[in-house]
């Protein structure tokens, strides 16, 4: 009879190509997200000193919305290693 664990290490034994690659783009993904919002914030801090706030408060957001849709790819991207990994202890 096959645990869980078992289970769980088949599925991740078998992982096919295409699947180890739609992690690898999940993670890219994540990482581009994070690194577009270190530039706004960058932006953000460069328009601050040159006291343009306008332009600051619009950066701020843009690094905002950029973080928001890495934790979303990244929830997204945790949901597929539950399903597919072992479970760690």
């Amino acid at each position: 009879m096959q645990t869980a664990n078992d289970q769980n290490e088949m599925k991740e034994e078998s992982l096919s190509f295409s699947e180890q690659q739609k992690r690898i783009e999940a993670h890219k993904k994540t990482a581009l997200y994070l690194q577009t919002a270190a530039q706004h914030h960058l932006d953000a801090a460069e328009h601050c000193e040159e006291n343009d706030l306008d332009k600051a408060v619009i950066s701020n957001g843009s690094a905002q919305e950029h973080l928001i849709l890495a934790i979303e790819a990244q929830k997204e991207n945790l949901k597929e290693y539950a399903l597919t990994s072992k479970p760690v202890i």
